[in-house]
């Protein structure tokens, strides 16, 4: 277990923060996610509007990243491949924002799903959490997410996809808009941790039939 740990601190490490010139070099990583999200469009330059499409805020990606450096870029390309079908479908529901308002910018909710998840599982200590101190909720969360990796080394990864799964599901049920985003970021992550907690899961297919998600 403390191999598993030590092993994926080093993965985030390589992956989080950094400087904006750090964020440049993941940029094939970037088009990588543009053409699994939109296969028959050539990957456009940055920086170029078009960015926009797949949920940027701005007509740079490399901006968006902020604190979770390439990770959510890394993480949403896995879902685009794993869960292909189920991606796409958010995809299309989310961005570019409608004039209805109801619809949300699909590629930062990805960032700020991947931060809060290492958040609030204090996977790594980041300068923008509120607090560093780990209540013992967090300990029991923490402790079920290292025995999920220990035996799937993708449970990061699959348990990301989980979260943006039942963001797009809340979402969907409320019909929210552009101003509920924090609201439902912040039930999606009650809903996920709540799971996490409860109980010492030993395979993250329990995990996700509990999170009400196998047909995903």
């Amino acid at each position: 277990m403390t191999e598993t740990k030590k092993n994926f601190q080093l993965f985030l490490d390589e992956h989080i923060g950094g400087s904006l010139e750090d964020h440049v070099k993941h940029m094939d990583e970037l088009r990588r996610l543009w053409s699994l999200s939109f296969p028959s469009m050539p990957v456009p330059p940055r920086p170029d509007d078009r960015w926009k499409m797949l949920g940027f805020q701005g007509t740079d990606p490399v901006t968006d990243l902020r604190a979770m450096g390439a990770l959510s870029v890394k993480l949403l390309c896995y879902m685009a491949q794993a869960y292909n079908r189920t991606y796409h479908e958010i995809l299309k529901e989310s961005c570019p924002l409608g004039e209805d308002n109801k619809s949300f910018p699909f590629a930062c909710a990805g960032v700020n799903i991947c931060f809060l998840l290492v958040d609030g599982l204090k996977l790594k200590t980041l300068s923008s959490s509120p607090s560093h101190k780990i209540d013992y909720s967090v300990k029991r969360c923490q402790s079920t997410f290292y025995e999920l990796l220990h035996g799937e080394p993708n449970a990061f990864n699959e348990i990301f996809c989980y979260t943006f799964m039942i963001f797009g599901r809340e979402w969907k049920a409320r019909g929210a808009t552009y101003m509920d985003f924090a609201d439902i970021a912040n039930r999606t992550r009650h809903i996920v941790m709540k799971e996490l907690e409860r109980k010492s899961w030993k395979s993250l297919f329990s995990l996700k039939e509990a999170l009400k998600l196998t047909m995903m």
